[in-house]
């Protein structure tokens, strides 16, 4: 036989159980929501091509532009206009200030883009991950770039693919 105390605790874990439940399942919805709107397809597209336009330099110039040039380091999200000089920046200034706005009122920590080969050619808070290969670089042993490896050997329209929560040295 259950004591009080016992039901009292079951009811209180399943409530929680029910609560983080339905917070994955509002994240999911979203996710998949973002991945299929149009303005996001743009700005994928968007700045690949700015991406695309840089030679070899790409981390170190957009290190520069908006991580070490940034005016406020406090918060680098505020900057829209990192003037790199090419198709970037055209780009970012048209897709950032939506992308900032949907990571605000979300809730996320951040909006990353990554392209087919797995470099993160945009992302909100333009943390030191920003502009890095997670196949090569920095960061290619992150549980981020196993995520990404996943989802570029398994790609699959509208599935979600979530994680544990593991530290992330960019993230602090």
């Amino acid at each position: 036989m259950r004591t009080a105390t016992e039901v009292k605790l079951d009811s209180m874990l399943e409530s929680r159980r029910s609560a983080v439940a339905s917070y994955f399942e509002g994240v999911a919805t979203n996710l998949r929501v973002l991945a299929t709107s149009p303005a996001v397809r743009g700005a994928l597209n968007d700045l690949t091509i700015g991406w695309q336009s840089f030679g070899f330099d790409r981390t170190e110039s957009l290190h520069a532009a908006f991580i070490t040039g940034n005016p406020d380091k406090a918060d680098r999200a505020k900057l829209d206009d990192g003037k790199t000089g090419n198709f970037y920046s055209p780009a970012h200034i048209q897709h950032h200030p939506w992308l900032r706005t949907v990571r605000q009122e979300s809730g996320y920590g951040d909006l990353m883009l990554f392209d087919a080969s797995a470099n993160l050619i945009y992302t909100v808070a333009k943390n030191d991950d920003f502009a890095t290969s997670f196949r090569a670089g920095p960061f290619k042993e992150s549980h981020l770039a196993k995520l990404v490896k996943v989802i570029r050997d398994n790609p699959e329209a509208g599935k979600i693919v979530m994680a544990d929560f593991a530290p992330y040295k960019p993230n602090g």
